[in-house]
C-alpha cells in the first residue's frame, strides 16, 4: 500500500474521533487566514483536505456567494462530515486534482501540505486549478518555540538524571543489563537503566 493510501485509511478509520477531538483544536488556528483571503468575492472555493468539514461553515460565512468544494483523500473523513456539509465533496488526491484548470477562485490547504509525499507537486497542482489572480491560503505547523513550563521540566529532569547517576555509581554490585540516555531538548537528557543484583 502506498504511504498516502495508508495515511488516508488511518484517517478514515479514526474520522469520528478526529471530528470530536482534533478538529475543534486545529480549527481556530485556521480562522485568521480566512480574513486574509478574498472569500467575499469568490464563486468557487476549494478546501483541500477538508476532512470532516470543520471549516466549511466559516468558509461559507466569509464567502456567502461561494460554492465550497471539499476534497480529501480519506473517504471516511468525508463520510463522517457529510451531514454537516451542504456542499459538494469528493475523494481526491491533492497531487492529481480532478478539477478543470483555472476553475477555482480560492484554495485552502489547512494542515495538509506536510501529509503529501511531494509538497511541491501538490502546490503545482493547486496552482493549476486556480484562475489567474486566484488565491491560496496555507496553514501548517511552524517552528515549535517550546512550552512555557519547559525550563522547569528540564530542571527536574536534570535533577532526576543526577540522582539516577549517583545511585548507579553507588551500586557496585549491580550488573547493568540495559542503560540508555535520551534527550528531550538541547538542555535535558535522562538516563535510565535496568539492572540485576550481582
Amino acid at each position: 500500500m502506498h504511504p498516502s493510501e495508508s495515511l488516508a485509511a488511518e484517517y478514515s478509520a479514526k474520522a469520528a474521533a478526529y471530528a470530536r477531538h482534533w478538529a475543534p483544536v486545529i480549527r481556530p488556528m485556521a480562522l485568521p487566514l480566512l480574513e486574509l483571503l478574498p472569500l467575499s468575492s469568490a464563486s468557487l472555493v476549494l478546501d483541500v483536505g477538508t476532512g470532516t468539514g470543520s471549516l466549511v461553515a466559516d468558509l461559507q460565512a466569509a464567502g456567502p456567494h461561494a460554492t465550497i468544494l471539499g476534497v480529501d483523500r480519506a473517504e471516511g473523513m468525508l463520510r463522517e462530515g457529510r451531514h454537516a456539509l451542504p456542499h459538494p465533496l469528493a475523494v481526491m488526491d491533492v497531487q492529481d486534482l480532478g478539477i478543470r484548470s483555472g476553475a477555482i477562485d480560492v484554495a485552502l490547504l489547512v494542515f495538509v501540505l506536510f501529509h503529501t509525499p511531494d509538497p511541491s507537486r501538490s502546490l503545482t497542482e493547486v496552482r493549476r486549478v486556480l484562475h489567474g489572480g486566484g488565491a491560496v491560503g496555507i496553514v501548517t505547523w511552524g517552528e515549535d518555540p517550546g512550552l512555557p513550563g519547559l525550563s522547569i521540566w528540564n530542571e527536574e529532569l536534570d535533577q532526576g538524571r543526577d540522582r539516577i547517576n549517583e545511585t548507579a555509581a553507588s551500586c557496585s554490585n549491580v550488573s547493568w543489563i540495559h542503560r540508555r540516555s535520551f534527550r528531550l531538548s538541547s538542555r535535558a537528557s535522562v538516563t535510565s537503566g535496568y539492572g540485576s543484583g550481582g
